[in-house]
């Protein structure tokens, strides 16, 4: 059986996977929220301040109130946290990266925003700060797509999702808007070295980052410009359940009700409605229940699996 490591970063705003909205941390600790001072005033409008981390390095994030004394819980260390703040109210949030990692960079709400370790920002409206971290020595600089050749290169890029097996090792990435993913060919030796680290270890994305950067990339696909066109999608009404589960369709979720069904197809998700209503809802087996139904319509999404090779780009 095929070994694969899959890691998917909550960044993508087409799904919505990939962002944290409470506090996480390595030792389970329950998420938390941090609010000004209570008084016997009236309570005053409060903002949610959230931060996040992303990128192929790893490190840990921290804030404190201006004028209060910040510092990183070694024991607990923190990859995403949010912050329910009186509106005007000033923040120092920091970041600070695992050993064989860097900061490359701060995002506020997904636009480039600082490359300070630490950060003073005002609570003004609801905004994400994302940290992103990547390998030390990467220098965050937009990329050539036409001579880029080496996975490593693209560390810094925001990314969105990668995954690795012995066969693909694959990167997607966001540039000037769009975005891409980039393949690289394993070799065993590359392949054996990344399977025998450690998960659990802290500085695990560290060590695969440095074990996979050297990869020559065989080919970087444009994965905006393949969303497929309402025309192209037409090909599928008339087509059995069966007929898309056979061609690499996946189903992720339905509305029986509607009869509409939330799926992926290569790395794109679509909303596939079917003909007709199920005869049972309770044991409902979508992958078994619709194999005779027929297709009424298919709409584009949004992006999906995005590591998904099985099925090629239109």
């Amino acid at each position: 059986m095929k070994k694969t490591i899959a890691l998917i970063l909550a960044l993508l705003t087409a799904l919505g996977m990939l962002t944290g909205c409470g506090q996480t941390n390595g030792g389970g600790a329950e998420a938390e929220t941090a609010a000004g001072d209570s008084s016997d005033s009236p309570a005053a409008e409060t903002v949610t301040i959230r931060v996040n981390t992303d990128g192929f390095g790893s490190g840990q994030v921290e804030f404190a109130y201006e004028g209060e004394e910040l510092t990183f819980d070694e024991e607990y260390p923190m990859q995403s946290l949010y912050v329910n703040a009186e509106r005007g109210q000033r923040l120092v949030i920091a970041a600070l990266a695992d050993e064989g990692s860097k900061l490359l960079k701060w995002t506020k709400d997904g636009a480039d925003y600082s490359t300070e370790e630490q950060i003073t920002v005002t609570a003004e409206a609801d905004a994400e700060y994302l940290a992103v971290f990547g390998a030390a020595g990467i220098t965050l600089t937009e990329v050539d797509l036409e001579t880029v050749g080496t996975i490593g290169e693209l560390f810094g890029r925001p990314c969105y999702a990668s995954s690795f097996d012995e066969e693909n090792c694959v990167y997607v990435f966001e540039q000037n808007g769009m975005v891409y993913r980039a393949i690289a060919k394993p070799t065993g030796e590359t392949a054996d070295a990344v399977f025998e680290l450690d998960p659990l270890d802290e500085h695990y994305e560290a060590k695969k980052s440095e074990l996979i950067s050297p990869l020559k990339i065989d080919r970087i696909e444009n994965l905006s410009e393949s969303i497929p066109e309402p025309e192209t999608l037409e090909q599928w009404i008339g087509k059995t359940g069966e007929e898309l589960f056979n061609s690499g369709w996946s189903c992720n979720g339905y509305d029986l009700g509607a009869m509409q069904f939330y799926m992926w197809y290569g790395p794109y998700a679509y909303t596939v409605k079917f003909e007709g209503q199920v005869e049972r809802f309770e044991g409902f087996n979508a992958e078994e229940d619709i194999k005779p139904m027929i297709v009424q319509y298919v709409s584009y999404e949004g992006l999906g699996d995005l590591t998904n090779l099985d099925v090629p780009l239109n």
